[in-house]
């Protein structure tokens, strides 16, 4: 029971982390239809870093239920 806890948190922060994704396909989205290419560059410097931060996050999440 000591540790049995820890596998729930972790599927729970994997489920809240399937929200960003979606919020910047939606973010995208918009920014497409609005054709504003003044800030091309740095859209896709900002997605890029956030995405990456999410691959990470998810990574750390399942070796985390693995390793518990």
């Amino acid at each position: 029971m000591g540790g049995s806890w820890i596998n729930y948190f972790v599927i729970g922060l994997t489920g809240l982390s399937a929200y960003p994704p979606v919020l910047l396909f939606i973010d995208g989205m918009a920014i497409g239809f609005r054709e504003d290419n003044s800030k091309k560059k740095q859209n896709k410097l900002f997605y890029g870093i956030i995405i990456g931060l999410w691959v990470i996050s998810v990574s750390f999440f399942i070796f985390l239920m693995g390793h518990n």
